[in-house]
């Protein structure tokens, strides 16, 4: 083989390799998209964090459901619908050590 057929070779593989990579960064980027917690349930999310013991992510999954739930949102300020509102979740939060005051929500409301 003389250095000239060495070079050729070598630029094949160099782009054959590059190829590959820009490949697999597709793959990664479409397997992450699949993983990324915007397309799991929120219970799902709570329910994983649980089960593997991290309360502190469990805890900021359920704070983000429910606020990011629009319905219970604009009744948490209202001290008469809060608790009502947050019955289905009571038992968690208990759990989580999550504790919710209707009247200091309403009070910092009204201060902004």
């Amino acid at each position: 083989m003389d250095f000239e057929t060495v070079i050729i070779l070598s630029a094949i593989l160099e782009v054959i390799t590059l190829i590959c990579f820009f490949v697999l960064c597709s793959n990664v980027s479409s397997i992450r998209k699949k993983l990324c917690k915007d397309d799991i349930p929120a219970s799902t999310l709570i329910a994983m964090y649980m089960g593997l013991g991290e309360k502190e992510k469990a805890r900021e999954a359920l704070i983000e459901h429910i606020v990011n739930k629009s319905t219970l949102r604009d009744k948490l300020y209202r001290i008469e619908d809060a608790d009502a509102s947050l019955k289905p979740y009571r038992e968690l939060m208990k759990e989580l050590n999550i504790n919710f005051d209707a009247v200091k929500a309403k009070e910092i409301k009204k201060k902004l």
